[in-house]
């Protein structure tokens, strides 16, 4: 089961419609608003948190930058276990193993297990700043 606790929250303007989006990753971005957020849609990009609300319009929201958090996870080619380091994915707001291969941003280590080929929502720890390219 997968938990969240207390810890560091920004406060960021969705984009829109997020009631499918509660737990994604973010980035900051400016397109909608000037404090605003947008799901992350590529791998490459380094989320800022994650999105912690579910709201049906455009609205100030709670984004976890640091600490436990509940958030979606795709486990494509490799099982998730307990302090694996999770990066954004190609599949809009979702975690995934980290790849440095690939110069991945990890920004999230995962305290929970995921079989490989499921996607899923588990307890992570939000890394803060920059994240890391290192294994």
């Amino acid at each position: 089961m997968a938990y969240d606790m207390m810890g560091i929250d920004i406060t960021a303007r969705s984009s829109g419609d997020t009631s499918a989006y509660q737990y994604h990753c973010v980035v900051l971005s400016t397109t909608n608003n000037v404090d605003g957020c947008v799901m992350t849609t590529d791998e490459n990009q380094m989320a800022i948190g994650i999105w912690q609300n579910n709201s049906t319009r455009a609205e100030d929201g709670k984004v976890r930058v640091l600490g436990v958090s509940k958030a979606v996870v795709t486990a494509v080619d490799t099982a998730v276990a307990p302090m694996t380091r999770l990066s954004a994915s190609t599949t809009v707001g979702h975690l995934e193993v980290h790849d440095v291969s690939n110069g991945q941003i990890a920004c999230a280590l995962s305290l929970g297990i995921l079989s490989t080929g499921s996607t899923g929502i588990i307890s992570v720890f939000v890394l803060p700043g920059p994240g890391s390219t290192s294994t």
